[in-house]
């Protein structure tokens, strides 16, 4: 919405009181018999307009929005008052009311179609209503009528965010503005709205023209350039070569020119732009990291380098400044990079202490020391990167975790892990993972700890009940509540999940039951018959019950798959339970 006017003091009002009454008294030369009768009538309800307005008015100043509304549209309503009409729109849309500011709108505009207020309000009701055609009308209209029309379109292009299609948008103020064609700050206007809708060979368009008619102007120039040379760069970099030739001491513009050369692959003229743009700024530190992060870019490493520490020199030497040095610890960290010396690149990241790139700069560092081989080093750092954000600092966690994994530090792994969910938040599946992990390293107090937090988290996952009911039926301990566990499990899987099958067969061998365990283990086998543990378990106790031909061809399969398989082996060698 555009710009609200602010309430009416006391004496405002007195004022619309009397133009309202002023407009709604149309007595003049009437005869003296039609004055009586008319002056009566016309006194009562010019009373009553002014009792209207004074109480909406009093109602503005007390907070009762709704008695004010009323109040002023009344008046707006009797006095055919487009000011007090206006007065109940703005207290409507001040209070949020859209219905009460419908009704305002309308009567306003029924009084004074041409107010400038109304006029607004109506371009941008018909923008929002997707009516392009008729709302590009109006705002050319607004514009001419202006003293700045070029500040009128930027002024009204803010209401491209609220239009449906922002292309359209676009084209409406493009032919609302067909006399502004040599207008280079309405040209600027129009580039910014094609580059809202990225329409950018549009955007490109209006800044060239903008440019052409403004050739010496370093803001047009700064202001479209870079949407030129995305289009044209030979065209841009001699546009800024022309600038420069008369406007030689513009920084701005030199750096520029300094960036397209980079852009261009221009690496001789670049360098000496660079020492150019050094000129009379060696003591401004915002300017050196300018001028380095374009060597950079540019690959002209050791000149970064030296720009950079130039930048942190110049900041030593300021008490108070808003720049901050861990902005060039980070580039120069990534420059030793690129020049391969990783040892120095660690050094330089490992200075950061703040700033937007902190959390990048600790990653890179963590990623650079995992590289080198100290993975302790890299899971101090990933450890130590300060977060308030629960599941960020759990990831952290996790990618050291990782790291260790992949070293085979598998132990010190499942301790970061286990630390990690002991203070983060909820996460069933690491929580799984690592409990299996536990389980896999022989840490069965530990697994059982966290299967016993999985189940108490997630009652209703048959993976937590069927693991933890199988851990201890392997181990032959706990038999009977490992039952209780593996019942719950078949209940909540409807009996049909292949390892948890396989998990009670399992049990029911232990327990000595073996024409169950056999039953059990089939059918776990027949649901997922790639396994190679229900195969196994198969075999195990098919040789067990006498079996043997049957166990031999399971363990010839296992073996087929898996050569290696040591328990395959060791059924195999001794025709019967491994030991």
């Amino acid at each position: 919405m555009p710009a609200k006017r602010t309430t009416l003091s006391l004496l405002a009002a007195a004022a619309l009181c009397y133009a309202v009454v002023h407009a709604a008294s149309p007595l003049a030369a009437d005869s003296a018999l039609q004055l009586d009768s008319k002056a009566a009538a016309q006194a009562e309800q010019d009373s009553d307009i002014i009792r209207s307005l004074l109480v909406g008015e009093f109602a503005v100043q007390s907070g009762d929005a709704e008695l004010a509304w009323k109040s002023f549209f009344t008046a707006a309503q009797k006095g055919h008052s487009a000011e007090a009409a206006g007065r109940a729109f703005e207290i409507a849309v001040q209070a949020d009311n859209e219905e009460a500011g419908k009704e305002a709108l309308k009567l306003w505009t029924q009084l004074d179609p041409n107010n400038r207020q109304v006029r607004l309000e109506k371009v941008e009701k018909l923008f929002r209503e997707g009516k392009y055609d008729e709302a590009s009308a109006l705002v050319k209209d607004l514009a001419l009528e202006s003293n700045d029309p070029a500040g009128e379109l930027d002024a009204l292009g803010a209401m491209q965010q609220a239009a449906p299609e922002k292309d359209k948008f676009y084209r409406a103020f493009v032919k609302a503005a067909d006399t502004l064609k040599e207008d280079a700050r309405a040209q600027l206007v129009l580039s910014e709205l094609a580059k809202r809708a990225s329409m950018t060979p549009q955007a490109a368009m209006h800044d060239t023209k903008a440019m052409d008619l403004m050739p010496d102007s370093p803001h047009v120039v700064m202001r479209g350039i870079d949407a030129e040379f995305a289009q044209d760069p030979k065209k841009a970099v001699s546009r800024l070569q022309a600038f420069l030739k008369d406007h030689p001491d513009s920084f701005e513009l030199r750096l520029a020119y300094a960036k397209a050369l980079m852009r261009t692959g221009k690496t001789k003229e670049l360098g000496a732009q660079l020492k150019r743009l050094e000129e009379g700024r060696r003591d401004d530190a915002h300017s050196m990291m300018l001028l380095g992060m374009i060597a950079e870019e540019a690959h002209l490493l050791d000149k970064a380098e030296l720009y950079y520490k130039r930048y942190l020199v110049l900041l030593g030497k300021k008490e108070k400044t808003a720049l901050l040095p861990d902005t060039a610890y980070v580039r120069l960290g990534m420059v030793k990079l690129a020049q391969g010396d990783k040892k120095e690149a660690i050094a330089w990241l490992d200075r950061v202490e703040g700033g937007d790139k902190y959390e990048a700069a600790r990653i890179k560092e963590a990623e650079l020391l995992a590289q080198t081989g100290d993975v302790d080093g890299a899971c101090k750092v990933l450890r130590g990167i300060r977060t308030s954000d629960a599941k960020r600092k759990m990831s952290f966690d996790v990618a050291c975790a990782e790291l260790l994994l992949r070293k085979k530090d598998v132990n010190k792994a499942v301790d970061v892990l286990i630390e990690t969910l002991a203070a983060g938040p909820k996460n069933p599946d690491l929580l799984y993972k690592t409990a299996i992990m536990a389980t896999q390293q022989n840490r069965y107090a530990d697994a059982e700890k966290l299967f016993e937090r999985f189940i108490a988290e997630n009652p209703d996952n048959p993976n937590g009940w069927n693991s933890l009911g199988f851990l201890w039926a392997d181990r032959a301990v706990n038999l009977q509540k490992a039952e209780t566990y593996l019942d719950k499990a078949m209940e909540l899987s409807g009996g049909k999940d292949a390892f948890i099958l396989d998990s009670l067969g399992w049990l029911r061998y232990r327990q000595g039951r073996l024409e169950e365990a056999e039953a059990l283990i089939r059918k776990a086998q027949y649901n997922q018959p790639g396994d190679t543990e229900i195969a196994l378990h198969l075999a195990e106790v098919l040789y067990v019950v006498g079996k043997t031909k049957e166990a031999d061809s399971f363990i010839a399969s296992v073996l087929e798959g898996e050569p290696n398989n040591a328990k395959a082996k060791e059924l195999r060698a001794h025709k019967g339970p491994a030991k």
